[in-house]
């Protein structure tokens, strides 16, 4: 009953905490959604110009800030291009993998208590490369006005696939050691030579690229690496051929109105309508609490069977 005690104490805990966390994060969307109402541009800006110039400070930049929800086109004169669909975008995100059969030697005992070592294969997938970026601004236009978005540092959400493939036969795709996908260039001299350290770049990326995080973390690879196999790359994007929903704060800082981030929440973009956004948010909630609840019930019932098989024993 103890140990059965235990692990169900343990289980219960982190279950529990799970679930807390999940809990909190919805909570806090769900509070960014509803303290954010949705606004028409062409009728919330003459608002905020008309207040600015009621209120002492006038002329002062930093007077107004108004957190809104708005819908609408995106516009941008220099959109980014995602990297391996060469897709003008907004946002993307990538990530290329490599699934390989990876040789390994196990130490085995036989009937007779005879130790030997034993070479065994198994399945290794491994990130060759990852990466992010958006572009330093761009505007919604919802039909009745237009307002610059400054989405650093956001929250995207509801991204698009622009490339999902897996290919078997990527070595069409090589020159030398080198990879190419789309626009990126992947070293895999880890795989195939003496050189156990992978290294990527971007070549000829957009200027205005807010922020670049390629990765390689294949440098852990020593002895036979293994026999790649399949090679998977996926792109995300928000593109600028659907409407997207902007949530954050109008202020006037540099001037004139535009949508950033608030002292609370960063801006949060999304392809996803504001209702979409507060249902799964509601939801995640909901599956929050449940956890939270049943693993610290769970964990008190551990405790309870715990402490008894301790007296018994």
């Amino acid at each position: 009953m103890l140990p059965i005690g235990i692990i169900l104490l343990i289980i219960g805990i982190i279950v529990a905490i799970i679930g807390m966390v999940n809990k909190n994060g919805a909570q806090k969307r769900i509070d960014q959604l509803c303290g954010a109402g949705k606004q028409k541009i062409g009728e919330l800006l003459p608002i905020l110009e008309e207040t600015k110039k009621s209120l002492s400070e006038i002329g002062d930049d930093g007077a107004i800030q108004e957190n809104a929800t708005v819908m609408g086109k995106p516009v941008c004169d220099n959109p980014l291009t995602s990297p391996i669909g060469g897709v003008p975008c907004l946002y993307y995100s990538y990530r290329v993998t490599l699934k390989r059969t990876e040789r390994y030697m196990e130490e085995e005992t036989d009937a007779n208590g005879n130790k030997r070592q034993v070479s065994k294969t198994r399945q290794v997938e491994d990130t060759l490369d990852s990466g992010s970026s958006c572009v330093q601004s761009f505007q919604v236009d919802d039909g009745t006005g237009k307002i610059t978005v400054e989405p650093q540092n956001g929250e995207f959400e509801g991204l698009i696939q622009s490339v999902n493939k897996s290919e078997t036969n990527f070595r069409n795709n090589m020159n030398g050691m080198n990879l190419s996908l789309g626009r990126l260039n992947i070293n895999l001299g880890g795989f195939f030579g003496d050189n156990m350290s992978m290294s990527s770049n971007m070549s000829s990326m957009s200027p205005n690229m807010s922020s670049m995080s390629p990765m390689s973390n294949m440098s852990r690879m020593t002895g036979n690496s293994g026999t790649p196999e399949t090679i998977k790359y996926v792109e995300e994007i928000i593109g600028l051929d659907r409407n997207v929903t902007v949530v954050g704060s109008i202020c006037d800082n540099m001037g004139e109105f535009r949508l950033r981030k608030s002292n609370k929440h960063n801006v949060l973009i999304s392809t996803k309508s504001a209702d979409e956004m507060l249902a799964e948010s509601k939801s995640s909630l909901a599956t929050g609490q449940k956890m939270f609840i049943g693993g610290a019930v769970g964990a008190g019932i551990g405790l309870l069977l715990a402490i008894i098989g301790g007296i018994i024993s």
